[in-house]
C-alpha cells in the first residue's frame, strides 16, 4: 500500500502521465474538433507536461512558459491549483491529494472565461468529486487512482452527450481524452498494468470516406446495419491504400449509433463533414506573456473580450498569459502592451491548420492493424461479412492450403471458420503462416456471424478475442433443408426428399418448410431471431415467412436477410 506522497513521488508521477499522453499525442489531436478542429490538442498538452518537467525552475511557472492553446493553458492552470495546495507539505496522503485536485480543478474553471462543459472541465470536475468522496475512506493511493481513471473513462464516454458538436463529429472530446491519458500513466507509475495504445486513423483519412458515403443515393427504408453494408461493399472494394483503419472506424461509429437507413446515413455523414470542415469564426490563435508588477488582469481581458473568444488570462509571479482566437492579432498585442511589457509573442493561422488538418497527404501511411477473415458458402453471407469489415473466404471447407493464401499481411488475424469442419485446417494455416492471430472457434454460420458482429477496431486484440469467444457461447443455430437420401437418426427415420428440422444432434420430418421453421423457433427458445434464406429461396417465400413468424411469435424478434447459402433453405440464428 502506497499511503504517503512526497515531491520525489510526486514528479515521478507527473513524468507518468507525460509519457502516456505523449505516446497518445497524435490520437488526441485526431479528435480535436472544439473549439476550433485545428488538430493540435495532444501537441499542446504534451509541450505543457514536458515544460513542467524541466529541470530548471518549478513546475508552475514553467508549465505556464510552455503552454499553448486553450488544453494547454488550461492544464497549466489545474497544476498551478494542485501544487498551490500541497506545496508546503514535505508529504501528502490521499486526502491531501483529493484536495489538491479540487484545487485544481477550481484554478482551471477560473481561468476560462466562459467554461463549457463536455469538455476537459467536466473531467476534472467529475475526478475531483470522486477523488473527494473517496479519499474519505482510502488511504491507499494506487486503489484511489484506479477510482479516479475508472469515473473519468466513464464522463469521457458522455462528453459527446453533453457537447452536441462532438456528438455530430462522431468523437469524444479531445482535451478530455488527454486528461484521462495522464491520470493513467500516473496511476501506472505506481502499478503495472496493460495500457491500451489508440491506432490513429487521421481525421483526413475519415472524412474522406464519409463524403463518399454522403454520395450514395438510396430512398427506400433499411432494417439495419447489414443492409446499408451491402450498398458500401463497391466502396470498401475500391478503398484507397492505406484506408482500411479509417473504415474500420467509420464502421464501427455506424453500428454504434445504430443508423438503419440509408437516408439517416447520408444525413449524418453531411452533418459530421460540415462539424470538421466548418468556416472558423476567428483565424489566429494568438498568445504572448506579458511582464510587469500589479497588472489589472480582469481589466485586461475585458478590454480584449471583443476582439474575439477562448479567452485566457492566467498569471504567477510577475508573468500574465494570454490567450485569444482573433481576426486582429496587432490590435491584441497592442493593448497587452499597454499593461507591460510583452514577450513571447506567438500567431498561427488556424484556417491553415485546419485546412492541413483535414486534407488527405499524399503516400502511403503505414497501419498495422487487426484483420477479420471469415469461411462462409453464399453470395448474401459474403456480402454481409464484406461490409462489416471482414475478407471472406468463399468456401463451405476449404484445405490448409486455401486459408493460408489469405494470410499474407503483417495484421494480427482473427479466423473464423464458422463451420466446426474447418477448424482444424485453420489452425493449421494460421499456424503455418507464422502471423500473430487466433482462430475463434465458431461451428456453425450464426456463431461466425455473431463473432464478427462483436469485433471491434478500436479495442485491442485480447478483448476483441474475449468478446468474440463470449459471442458464440450465446447464439443457436437451428436449420431447414431438403434430406438428399434416405437414413436413420436414432428415432426418426428419414427419406431422400424429406424437409427435416437440425437443432443440435436432434433431426426431425416436417410436413413443409414454414412447419420445420415454426418448429424450431419454438425449440430453439431464444427472444432474438436471424433468418438467412439460401439459394433457390423466392424473396416472396421468404417475406411470407417473415410475417408468419412476427404474427405467431410477436414476443420475439425477427430478421431475415438471404444468405444464399447453398443445401440448407433456412439457417436461423437464435440469441
Amino acid at each position: 500500500m502506497i499511503d504517503k506522497i512526497d515531491s520525489k513521488m510526486f514528479r515521478n508521477l507527473l513524468k507518468g502521465g507525460y509519457e502516456r499522453l505523449s505516446s497518445q499525442k497524435e490520437w488526441v489531436n485526431n479528435l480535436n474538433v472544439f473549439p476550433v478542429p485545428d488538430g493540435d490538442t495532444g501537441s499542446n498538452m504534451t509541450q505543457t507536461l514536458k515544460g513542467a518537467l524541466s529541470e530548471e525552475g518549478d513546475i508552475i511557472e514553467n508549465s505556464l512558459l510552455a503552454a499553448r492553446g486553450n488544453s494547454g493553458i488550461i492544464l497549466s492552470q489545474f497544476l498551478y491549483g494542485f501544487i498551490g495546495a500541497v506545496n508546503h507539505k514535505e508529504q501528502i496522503d490521499t486526502r491531501d491529494f483529493a484536495l489538491a485536485i479540487k484545487a485544481g480543478e477550481k484554478s482551471a474553471r477560473n481561468a476560462i472565461r466562459n467554461p463549457v462543459e463536455g469538455t476537459i472541465i467536466t473531467l476534472m470536475k467529475e475526478t475531483s468529486r470522486c477523488a473527494i468522496q473517496r479519499s474519505r475512506r482510502e488511504r491507499d493511493f494506487i486503489r484511489l487512482l484506479e477510482n479516479i481513471v475508472k469515473i473519468a473513462n466513464i464522463t469521457l464516454e458522455k462528453t459527446p452527450e453533453m457537447l452536441p458538436v462532438l456528438k455530430d463529429a462522431g468523437v469524444v472530446d479531445a482535451g478530455g481524452q488527454g486528461f484521462l491519458y495522464i491520470l493513467e500513466g500516473t496511476l501506472h507509475s505506481l502499478k503495472e498494468f496493460d495500457l491500451k495504445n489508440d491506432i490513429v486513423p487521421s481525421v483526413s483519412k475519415r472524412l474522406h470516406i464519409w463524403k463518399t458515403l454522403a454520395s450514395i443515393e438510396s430512398v427506400y427504408r433499411i432494417r439495419n446495419i447489414f443492409d446499408i453494408g451491402n450498398h458500401m461493399v463497391k466502396i470498401w472494394q475500391n478503398r484507397p491504400t492505406g484506408m482500411d483503419l479509417a473504415w474500420e472506424r467509420v464502421l464501427s461509429l455506424i453500428k454504434r449509433r445504430r443508423i438503419k437507413t440509408i437516408p439517416a446515413l447520408k444525413q449524418f455523414a453531411r452533418r459530421l463533414i460540415s462539424v470538421w470542415e466548418r468556416k472558423i469564426e476567428y483565424q489566429y490563435d494568438v498568445e504572448c506573456l506579458v511582464r510587469g508588477e500589479n497588472i489589472q488582469k480582469q481589466s485586461l481581458e475585458e478590454e480584449i473580450a471583443s476582439f474575439g473568444d477562448s479567452i485566457l488570462v492566467v498569471e504567477s509571479s510577475g508573468i500574465t498569459k494570454v490567450h485569444i482566437h482573433t481576426n486582429e492579432p496587432e490590435r491584441i498585442f497592442e493593448i497587452c502592451s499597454g499593461y507591460g511589457e510583452l514577450d513571447d509573442r506567438f500567431v498561427e493561422d488556424m484556417e491553415e491548420q485546419q485546412l492541413d488538418f483535414i486534407t488527405v497527404k499524399k503516400g502511403i501511411e503505414r497501419e498495422i492493424h487487426q484483420k477479420v477473415i471469415i469461411i462462409l458458402p453464399g453470395d448474401g453471407l459474403c456480402e454481409i461479412a464484406t461490409s462489416l469489415g471482414a475478407e471472406v473466404i468463399k468456401l463451405s471447407n476449404p484445405s490448409t492450403k486455401e486459408v493460408l493464401e489469405y494470410l499474407k499481411s503483417e495484421d494480427f488475424y482473427f479466423v473464423l471458420p464458422a463451420n466446426g469442419d474447418a477448424i482444424p485446417a485453420s489452425k493449421q494455416a494460421l499456424k503455418f503462416s507464422k502471423k500473430s492471430g487466433v482462430v475463434i472457434p465458431a461451428k456453425t454460420i450464426p456463431e461466425g456471424m455473431s463473432a464478427l458482429l462483436a469485433y471491434n477496431p478500436e479495442l485491442e486484440p485480447e478483448e476483441n478475442e474475449e468478446n468474440m469467444r463470449e459471442a458464440i457461447k450465446g447464439v443457436k443455430t437451428g436449420k431447414v433443408a431438403t434430406s438428399a437420401r434416405d437414413a436413420q437418426f436414432g428415432d426418426q427415420k428419414v427419406n431422400k426428399g424429406n424437409i427435416i428440422s437440425i437443432f443440435r444432434k436432434d433431426i426431425r420430418v416436417h410436413k413443409n418448410i414454414k412447419e420445420a421453421v415454426f418448429k424450431l423457433v419454438e425449440k430453439m427458445e431464444g427472444e432474438i431471431f436471424t433468418i438467412y434464406s439460401g439459394i433457390g429461396v423466392k424473396e416472396d417465400n421468404a417475406e411470407a415467412l417473415l410475417q408468419g413468424l412476427k404474427k405467431e411469435f410477436s414476443d420475439k424478434d425477427f430478421d431475415l436477410y438471404f444468405g444464399g447459402q447453398p443445401y440448407y433453405q433456412y439457417i436461423i440464428s437464435a440469441e
